[in-house]
């Protein structure tokens, strides 16, 4: 089982019910499955396997959800990177970990020399997940299915703590 498929199955089930609130903004399952199938065509496009490790510095924001669950369906590993860190944070995590892509705020862009070498794309995200590189995220496929059906020993997020 791929963890996304608890999105997945509750959208089919609860299509209308709301899953989270940002800003007086309601997202029902069925908005956060349709936006978490075209990140995760926006991955596959940029060659992303499973087991690539993704790296996502997002704050509590929409996008966060999105994009996480967009990895888990690609059958990424997640690597979540606080919003706080300095680039040479950035840098020596993104590198550790091995992470192929970034997922950034759009309100904050990295520039391009600043990122480790070992990162292929990198996608500037809105807060809302609308978004991507400036441009709509959208989906041909509301539906996109779950190319990876995760195994039980395999990996699905790697979190660096400062302690």
């Amino acid at each position: 089982m791929n963890i996304c498929e608890h999105l997945t199955d509750t959208a089919k089930l609860l299509p209308n019910k709301t899953a989270i609130v940002f800003e007086g903004q309601d997202f029902s399952y069925a908005q956060l499955n349709t936006l978490s199938a075209a990140a995760a065509q926006q991955l596959l496009a940029s060659d992303v396997t499973p087991g690539d490790r993704i790296a996502i510095q997002l704050g509590n924001v929409p996008a966060f959800v999105v994009w996480y669950y967009a990895v888990l369906r690609v059958g990424g590993i997640a690597v979540a990177l606080s919003t706080r860190l300095a680039g040479e944070e950035i840098d020596f995590m993104a590198t550790d970990c091995g992470a192929k892509v970034l997922i950034a705020p759009d309100s904050q862009p990295i520039a391009d020399g600043n990122l480790p070498n070992i990162v292929q794309h990198t996608f500037f995200v809105s807060d809302d997940a609308s978004q991507c590189n400036s441009e709509p995220l959208s989906s041909n496929d509301s539906a996109l299915p779950i190319p990876h059906s995760a195994l039980p020993d395999d990996a699905a997020l790697i979190l660096y703590t400062s302690g």
